[in-house]
């Protein structure tokens, strides 16, 4: 049973709880062979992404050529669009695992340092960059509020959340939602991005991320942060790409006015999941 505060929270956001009752449109990330696979498969374009591409059946390409696409869902590469990387950055990947973001990251940058905390999921980041035959990454088995490092070119803090923007898997996510739990995770992403700011040299660029709809794990802890560390917001501006602003004001609690300058991508705006991105750049 959805829980009546669940259902009250998403029509206070402007949502329908039949958002929930679609599943994301399949795409793949294709690494190596592209022009082969799109040929073969007849594959469309992601419009917003690079080397990204709608699938019917994803797992039959992947089965054909496991060492050259994976599977994600076509939003997750939103926040490492925003990040802005080149050839020459050096970056971090705060909270990497399973590895999806890290691996568009690899791509371009000159080195990805991936962290994350987790023993289980560690071990699917490392299982995910052998099977792609990633050189250019080092991954870290450890909590991202603890990594010590400075003057790195970009950050990427994609935070755990509650996941509300998970619509495939809404029903493993309500089975642990709760107010309470949106308040610890918000403390957790506050800690998280404070101390990704700390790892970002100046001048600098950090994105911070989630997959869930929650203001205070959003905007909220975007804000407490603006008021807190020497850093501003830029926009975010994916082209192709359908989203609205960031909330500016939740439960008549004011934010900053720059919070217009994240966005917010729900399900119905591209056939995707949902997800919060907003970038920092450090002052």
């Amino acid at each position: 049973m959805v829980s009546p505060a669940f259902t009250d929270r998403m029509r206070e956001l402007g949502l329908d709880m039949s958002l929930y009752n679609t599943y994301p449109r399949k795409s793949l990330y294709i690494l190596r062979n592209e022009d082969e696979i799109v040929s073969t498969f007849a594959l469309n374009p992601v419009p917003w992404a690079k080397a990204c591409y709608w699938a019917d059946d994803p797992k039959k390409i992947e089965h054909l050529y496991h060492d050259s696409v994976f599977i994600q869902d076509a939003a997750s590469v939103v926040p490492v669009l925003a990040l802005d990387v080149t050839d020459k950055d050096m970056v971090i990947d705060l909270c990497a695992a399973p590895g999806s973001k890290t691996l568009h990251l690899v791509r371009t940058a000159k080195h990805v340092i991936a962290c994350d905390s987790h023993s289980k999921r560690v071990k699917r980041l490392e299982h995910t960059m052998r099977r792609f035959h990633i050189a250019n990454c080092t991954i870290v088995h450890r909590d991202g509020r603890r990594l010590q490092l400075t003057d790195h070119d970009r950050v990427l803090v994609d935070a755990p959340c509650t996941g509300e923007g998970m619509v495939g898997k809404i029903h493993k996510v309500l089975k642990m939602w709760s107010v309470k739990r949106i308040k610890v995770m918000a403390k957790i992403q506050k800690q998280l991005l404070v101390q990704g700011l700390s790892l970002v040299k100046e001048g600098g660029i950090l994105v911070y991320s989630t997959c869930t709809f929650a203001p205070e794990e959003n905007e909220g802890v975007v804000d407490s942060v603006l008021r807190k560390r020497n850093v501003k917001l830029e926009p975010v501006s994916i082209e192709n790409l359908h989203y609205i602003p960031g909330l500016t004001c939740w439960q008549k609690k004011e934010y900053d006015p720059s919070l217009e300058k994240t966005i917010r991508i729900y399900p119905h705006h591209n056939d995707t999941n949902g997800f919060f991105v907003a970038k920092f750049r450090k002052v």
